[in-house]
């Protein structure tokens, strides 16, 4: 970001010593990432407050009140899920179903959603460290000598 803002900034005297159009490829490229470094940060907020989220719920339920609510609910889970996702909008609501319905089949969905998270999170850091080398590498073929 700094070094983007640096050439934008100092546009004139860097375009004395760079190419036009690799000045143009490389704030393209720093530009990618930043946007892709900021998917990539929100999808760890998303893990870190999504993991405390399920550790908050698991402890309240191991709990001896919870223990005796989950014993004393008598509508069906299916039905319960139903109920559950009904007042959201879809793709929302949807989404609730069929989370539901994984939970219903598998102990460890949110688990198993968060490993997928953090792959796709190691996948955008991985293009964000790929576009912001490839934005130095065209500013420093494009020096004019």
């Amino acid at each position: 970001a700094a070094i983007a803002g640096l050439f934008i900034s100092n546009l004139d005297s860097v375009g004395k010593l760079v190419r036009p159009e690799g000045l143009r490829w490389s704030l393209i490229l720093f530009t990618g990432s930043l946007v892709v470094g900021a998917f990539s940060k929100q999808i760890g907020m998303a893990i870190v407050k999504g993991l405390a989220m399920v550790k908050k719920v698991e402890g309240m339920l191991s709990t001896e009140q919870g223990q005796a609510l989950m014993s004393q609910m008598s509508t069906p889970l299916p039905q319960l899920m139903e109920e559950i996702a009904h007042p959201f909008y879809w793709p929302l609501s949807a989404m609730m179903r069929r989370s539901g319905k994984e939970g219903l089949k598998d102990d460890l969905p949110a688990d198993k959603r968060f490993i997928r998270l953090f792959c796709a999170q190691l996948i955008f850091l991985y293009l964000h460290g790929l576009c912001a080398a490839a934005g130095f590498i065209v500013i420093a073929c494009s020096i004019i000598m």
